[in-house]
Parts: C-alpha cells; sequence; structure tokens
C-alpha cells in the first residue's frame, strides 16, 4: 500500500493593489509574478503590502505561509529608520513568508500624555 506525500500546497490571500480583488496565490508561485485574477496586474509582493483593519484580519486568517507584521505610522520617527529593513525583508522571504504593514489610520496619533509622547523639559 503506498502513501500519498504530495505536500499540500501553501496559499496567501491578498487584495490587489490597483482593483481591490481579493486573489488566492500559491506561495510557491510568488517569485514567478502572481497577476490579479480580474485586472490581470501584477502582485507586488516583493514589498510590504499596506492592510488596514479590513484587510489585516483577512489577510492574515487566510494565508497559510507566516505573516511578519510591521505596525507602521508616518508620525513614528522609528518606523520610517526601518522602513528600508522591512522592505528588504520582504524581498528575502518571497513565497516563505508574507511581509506586511499595518498603517495606523489617521487621527490616531499617540496619546499627548502618554510617556513616549511627553516632552520633557529642563529649568
Amino acid at each position: 500500500m503506498e502513501t500519498d506525500t504530495k505536500a499540500v500546497a501553501q496559499k496567501l490571500t491578498v487584495r490587489c493593489q490597483f482593483c481591490n480583488t481579493w486573489n488566492r496565490i500559491d506561495a510557491t508561485r510568488v517569485i514567478a509574478g502572481p497577476k490579479c485574477g480580474k485586472c490581470a496586474k501584477p502582485i507586488l509582493l516583493e514589498r510590504p503590502i499596506a492592510l488596514d483593519d479590513e484587510t489585516f484580519t483577512r489577510t492574515i486568517n487566510e494565508s497559510d505561509i507566516p505573516v511578519a507584521v510591521d505596525f507602521y505610522a508616518d508620525w513614528c520617527g522609528p518606523c520610517r529608520m526601518m522602513a528600508p529593513a522591512v522592505d528588504a525583508l520582504a524581498a528575502h522571504v518571497q513565497g516563505k513568508a508574507l511581509s506586511s504593514i499595518r498603517i495606523t489610520p489617521p487621527g490616531s496619533l499617540p496619546d499627548s500624555t502618554s510617556a513616549a509622547s511627553r516632552r520633557l523639559s529642563y529649568s
């Protein structure tokens, strides 16, 4: 009796950056440059994917491969400083993991009373 040793294909679910259509992509074909099933434009996975509250949950829950998440905000200096390293990570892990960034929505600036945003005054 033979056992079936065929590996189960790992998939990832991402939204097209151009037409917002959800696409299910075979992880082994990511480097080949997948295209959107609706608009046929390339799905750019060699760089981080911007996510919001709606797309974050679906992308994480429906992807079979690990997802590296960078919580990013334009107002955050360390976030901007790390951006090139996150870009390099995305290119390096294509097909093995999905690199994504979750943009902090406008208006959600840090609380002015938080320790990170308090200004220290010296007298």
